[in-house]
């Protein structure tokens, strides 16, 4: 019986081991399952986050290369501009729509083998053979008087040679360089931060596919902070690089201000006497029409005083087809348009007269006679016909005033008459009494001042 109470004792005791060692291996098995399972989630939510590193990374490049035409050209100008001071050419864009808008009014100044785009156009001489004539008798110790010919073939011969166009003024060009050259380093410094957001971004793949490969823990968080202190650095950069386009907007725009001034200098020396000579030709041509307008004027008095004015018109037109220079046909042009300005007048006065007789109308004295008729020929007084060459300056005067006095007339319609009679005097040579009318006009249409202006620039 002993025996038995030990054995089973005995058992029990074992069988309890076993239960405990039991429980313990399976606490054991569950507690590395769930280890396993965090750190399966956490190597997933570390791989999540490096694929939205990776597209954010590739968004900031992209920002990053939108900006590489703004380095580029800030590179090229700068260049351009320091061999434009060195005398290697004209200014590239956007600096050169400048430069050569100073050469416009000027045609062509500087003929030194340029058509503003940097090519040499056919008969010119290119730009060696310009420098050779630049750098010809500037030596000191070069005497002038030497004609030696040259051993090298000459070139065909030309009408005449181009005056070597003068160097920009010295300020302009100390300017230009120390603009440029600071450009020049803004620009490289820009074009060494667009370099770096393919190389991060390239790091950045790399280490999204290790941890996507990867089932260390360990070796995910490693990554996982380098991927951290890469997006810190793409951050960094892109912001460096917007930071720096202020600077070189700046820049360029007093480069391109500088250049101009540079370009403008040149201009002027070398164009200097061509345009003298093309002012003086332009003057010529202008005094030339402004005397055939005046002696055209004079030798149809006649048909002013008859208020011919259609005729007149007429007789402008014609005459303008000689003009030689704008402002001489923007003369005939005003002329003739004041003669027809004129022409309305009589047709108003015509057709009021037609509607109702002027009354008292004729004459300018105590005693006056009505008005009863008026058609092209003249008016009618007293049942005979006065033909409009009889009808003298001052009983026209009388009518245009009678007429814009009357009441219940619109604005537009007093304003206009008045404009007539401030031409009607002013072809008269009444200048003072054309102002005040002209005045009286805008007074009452205020509109017709571009009208009024054109028609009567006095002062």
């Amino acid at each position: 019986m002993r025996k038995w109470v030990t054995g089973t004792v005995i058992g029990l005791a074992l069988m309890g081991v076993a239960v405990v060692f039991l429980v313990a291996t399976t606490r054991s098995r569950q507690q590395a399952y769930a280890m396993a399972l965090r750190q399966e989630a956490e190597l997933e939510e570390q791989a999540t986050k490096a694929v939205a590193m990776v597209e954010r990374m590739r968004h900031q490049a992209a920002r990053a290369e939108g900006h590489a035409d703004v380095i580029g050209d800030a590179v090229i100008q700068s260049r351009s501009a320091l061999e434009f001071v060195m005398g290697k050419g004209q200014p590239r864009d956007p600096v050169r729509r400048a430069a050569v808008a100073v050469k416009q009014p000027v045609a062509k100044p500087v003929d030194d083998g340029l058509d503003g785009s940097g090519e040499a156009p056919a008969g010119v001489m290119s730009r060696e053979a310009l420098e050779r004539m630049r750098n010809r008798g500037k030596s000191p110790e070069t005497p002038e008087a030497e004609p030696e010919p040259e051993p090298e073939a000459k070139p065909e011969p030309e009408p005449e040679p181009v005056p070597a166009p003068a160097p920009p003024a010295p300020r302009a060009v100390r300017t230009v360089r120390v603009v440029a050259k600071a450009m020049t380093t803004q620009a490289e410094l820009g074009h060494s931060l667009l370099l770096r957001p393919p190389e991060l971004l390239s790091r950045a793949l790399l280490v999204e596919r290790e941890i996507a490969t990867t089932e260390r823990g360990e070796t995910a968080t490693a990554h996982a902070l380098e991927m951290e202190s890469l997006g810190v650095a793409m951050e960094e950069c892109v912001a460096d690089l917007e930071a720096l386009l202020p600077r070189l907007a700046t820049l360029s725009v007093e480069l391109e201000g500088f250049t101009l001034e540079a370009a403008q200098a040149r201009n002027a020396a070398a164009g200097a006497v061509l345009r003298n000579t093309l002012a003086a030709d332009r003057q010529q041509r202008v005094a030339a029409d402004m005397a055939r307008l005046d002696t055209l004027r004079r030798r149809n008095q006649t048909l002013l005083k008859a208020h011919a004015y259609e005729a007149l018109a007429r007789a402008v037109d014609q005459e303008a087809k000689q003009c030689e220079s704008d402002p001489g046909r923007a003369a005939f042009v005003v002329a003739a348009e004041r003669y027809r300005k004129l022409e309305w007048l009589k047709g108003y006065i015509i057709e009021q007269i037609q509607a109702k007789p002027l009354r008292w109308g004729w004459g300018l004295g105590i005693e006056t006679i009505d008005v009863t008729g008026a058609d092209s020929r003249g008016v009618q007084v007293k049942g005979e016909l006065v033909r409009w060459e009889r009808v003298s300056t001052a009983q026209y005067a009388k009518w245009g005033g009678i007429y814009a006095a009357q009441a219940g007339l619109p604005g537009r319609t007093v304003g206009a008459i008045q404009l007539g009679m401030a031409v009607f005097y002013s072809e008269h040579g009444a200048i003072e009494k054309a102002e005040t009318l002209k005045q009286d006009a805008l007074l009452d249409w205020d509109r017709l001042r571009e009208e009024a202006d054109r028609l009567l620039p006095l002062e």
